[in-house]
């Protein structure tokens, strides 16, 4: 990468009034240490960072991108753990490029803009019957970040995590990149991904460090006729996982996950272990059906017998109902929650590890969520603790789960460092691509993401 120079304090000054000019509202261009403190990781240089950005439209990120690029600041997007800035530089939040540009029913895509959360998303498909994955553990309220990012849903089960089909993001240099069949004239539909020249895996689980999207493509799931939940306890989580295995081998369920009691408590909001029907030691099942309502309840009796034959029994009717609510709602990952994806075969051995290296640093819940028809797990943990010696233990934990064999979807700081220096010729190239696509080193300098 070609060596940056970075912006003068008289280029800092012209670019605030630049970009004073260009937002024009006092609110949507924030000055100052305390200001853009929000923004920052824990014991950042916040004198760094010029001010943070809030654009309303794809004209002014462009113009936000075009200001910075003059006066050789660098542009970083909000983070999953803070910002840590490296060089002068200006914040870009689009959270206030919120509308919902089309809900297309019939080829069943929600074209949205990068600031539309999933609770605006709901609230457009009220009445339409037509659904969208949820996520599984979403650490920012906002739903073509969590797609760009190859977030866990809780219907992994049947339709993968990959939730994003086209976009378009601007480039370092100005120019929009639109992906997959987008990028030719002639495209008239939103999902093809081939007919050319594809670089939009360059752009998932980057972190903004390849581009900046404007506008993404998500995909939505039809109306059926029946939809259900077979809810389940088991007196522990081999039986429950072993439930749920059989039943998405079988192609059977949209969701299949498994919770402990703790965090059974946490989605369905009971005041305690017994109220919620998760007495300690009990785990809980639950499987989605949907289609006709003839072979759901097929299916509904089928997976009654699996359970029976596991050592499962039906939950509690208030249980099953609050999960079932609790299901159809956005999951989101806590100040300390933890994810990674597993074969089945090996949830009992991480299980064990993360319990020894947490057990008496705060309450621990888990959550396991099958993928792809059980071809692998998604684990995730939340630690509730006030104590920084749970922070502490949780970052000393993650790299040992990788040593282990732990895959994360979407690591950064110290972890994609870790994971990045068992592979440096991986690394080498990702430097490479990031080079060509930005070679200032203007988005996101220092930001270590993995690129899908």
């Amino acid at each position: 990468m070609n060596s940056v120079k970075a912006s003068t304090q008289e280029g800092v000054r012209t670019a605030l009034t630049e970009l004073r000019e260009l937002l024009v509202e006092e609110k949507r261009l924030l000055s100052g240490e305390e200001s853009v403190a929000p923004w920052l990781e824990e014991g950042a240089d916040a004198s760094l960072v010029a001010a943070a950005a809030l654009p309303r439209d794809a004209s002014e990120v462009e113009g936000v991108l075009e200001i910075a690029r003059r006066h050789r600041l660098a542009v970083y997007t909000p983070q999953p753990w803070g910002i840590n800035p490296v060089r002068p530089a200006v914040i870009l939040d689009l959270r206030e490029m919120d509308r919902i540009i089309d809900i297309d029913g019939h080829d069943l895509f929600a074209v949205l803009e990068p600031g539309v959360t999933w609770e605006g998303l709901l609230r457009a498909l009220e009445g339409t019957g037509m659904r969208v994955a949820l996520p599984a553990c979403a650490r920012s309220p906002f739903v073509l970040e969590h797609a760009m990012q190859r977030g866990a849903v809780t219907s992994a089960c049947r339709f993968g995590n990959r939730q994003v089909s086209n976009f378009h993001a601007y480039l370092a240099d100005g120019r929009l990149y639109r992906s997959g069949s987008h990028a030719l004239p002639t495209a008239t539909v939103n999902w093809r991904e081939d007919g050319g020249p594809n670089l939009s895996r360059l752009f998932l689980g980057s972190h903004g460090s390849m581009g900046i999207p404007v506008r993404g493509y998500i995909y939505l799931y039809p109306p059926v006729e029946s939809r259900r939940f077979s809810v389940k306890s088991f007196p522990g989580p081999e039986a429950a996982l072993e439930w749920v295995r059989r039943a998405a081998r079988q192609e059977v369920g949209t969701e299949a996950a498994v919770f402990d009691a703790a965090r059974l408590r946490e989605l369905t909001g009971a005041p305690g272990a017994a109220a919620a029907g998760g007495e300690k030691g009990v785990w809980t099942a639950a499987v989605g059906l949907d289609g006709p309502a003839e072979l759901v309840e097929h299916w509904r009796k089928r997976l009654d017998r699996m359970a029976r034959e596991e050592g499962g029994k039906a939950a509690p009717a208030g249980v099953g109902r609050s999960l079932e609510e609790a299901m159809d709602r956005p999951w989101y990952a806590g100040p300390l929650t933890f994810a990674f994806y597993a074969t089945l075969a090996r949830v009992g051995e991480f299980d064990a590890l993360v319990s020894k290296a947490l057990a008496r640093k705060g309450e621990l819940s888990r959550t396991f969520v099958l993928v792809r028809h059980g071809a692998s797990v998604f684990l995730r943990y939340d630690l509730k603790t006030e104590e920084r010696k749970g922070r502490r233990a949780v970052l000393d934990l993650l790299p040992k789960l990788v040593d282990r064999g732990a895959f994360f979807d979407s690591p950064t700081g110290s972890l994609a460092a870790h994971i990045f220096s068992k592979q440096p010729r991986y690394f080498e190239l990702l430097k490479q691509v990031k080079g060509l696509m930005d070679p200032a080193g203007m988005l996101n300098p220092g930001v270590l993401g993995e690129v899908a």
